[in-house]
C-alpha cells in the first residue's frame, strides 16, 4: 500500500494524540500519588506514607535503621551527620524490646517525628508535574521557607512512587556543611540537641549496637 503525504499526516497526528492522551493519564495518576503522599504526612500517618516511597528509598530508610540497631562505634563515627543524629536518637529514645520489632515503615515514623524528615516539606500550596516516560518531577510551592520543592517519582509495578533518596542525600551534605562552619564538635552538637529535646543527657550506650 502507497502511503500518501495526507496518509502520513494522519496517522502522525494520530500517534500524537495517542502520546497526549497517554501523558496526561500519567500527570493525573502522579497528581494523585503525590497528593495521597502528601495527605498521609497532614495526617501524621507516616508509616503509611512510607509504603508509597520507591525500592530505593526503602532500602536506604532500612540501611539507616540497621545502622541505629547493628551499627558499632567506628562504624557510627563514619556516617554523615544527618545519619548519626538519627543513629542517636534512636538509640537514646527506642527500647530494645520496640527496635527488634522495626522495619523502614516505623523507623520513617520516627524520622518524621523526629522532624528529621519534616511533614511541612510536603504541605503545599500547589504544584505541577513533568513526565517523562517511567520518570516524574512534582514541582511544588510551599508555603514556608524554602518556598519550593521539587520530588522525583519513579514508576514502579504500575505504581507512581516518591523518590526521597535525593533529598535525604542532599540535606546530610548540606548539614555536614553546616557543622564544618561551627566551632563546637558535630556530635557535641547532638547531644546537646538530644539533651535539650528529651531532658535526659546521652550515655555511653548511644555508641553501641542496641542488637548484637
Amino acid at each position: 500500500m502507497k502511503i500518501t503525504g495526507q496518509l502520513m499526516l494522519t496517522l502522525l497526528l494520530c500517534a500524537a494524540s495517542i502520546s497526549s492522551m497517554g501523558q496526561k493519564k500519567d500527570i493525573e495518576a502522579v497528581s494523585a500519588a503525590h497528593r495521597a503522599f502528601e495527605a498521609d504526612m497532614a495526617a501524621k500517618r507516616f508509616a503509611e506514607a512510607a509504603d508509597r516511597t520507591t525500592a530505593d528509598t526503602k532500602a536506604y530508610l532500612d540501611l539507616w535503621l540497621q545502622h541505629a540497631l547493628h551499627g558499632d562505634s567506628a562504624t557510627v563515627a563514619g556516617l554523615p551527620g544527618l545519619l548519626r543524629i538519627g543513629v542517636f536518637n534512636y538509640r537514646h529514645r527506642v527500647s530494645v524490646e520496640e527496635a527488634q520489632k522495626a522495619d523502614y515503615r516505623s523507623f520513617f515514623n520516627f524520622l518524621c517525628t523526629l522532624d528529621l524528615i519534616t511533614p511541612k516539606a510536603f504541605a503545599s500550596t500547589g504544584f505541577t508535574v513533568e513526565v517523562k516516560k517511567d520518570t516524574a518531577m512534582v514541582k511544588a510551592t510551599l508555603a514556608g521557607n524554602p518556598p519550593t520543592a521539587e520530588w522525583p517519582y519513579v514508576c514502579a509495578q504500575k505504581q507512581w512512587q516518591l523518590n526521597l533518596v535525593p533529598m535525604l542525600v542532599l540535606s546530610a551534605a548540606q548539614l555536614d556543611k553546616a557543622f564544618a562552619a561551627q566551632l563546637m564538635p558535630p556530635n557535641d552538637l547532638i547531644f546537646l540537641q538530644m539533651e535539650r529535646h528529651s531532658g535526659r543527657t546521652p550515655s555511653a550506650a548511644i555508641w553501641r549496637p542496641m542488637v548484637k
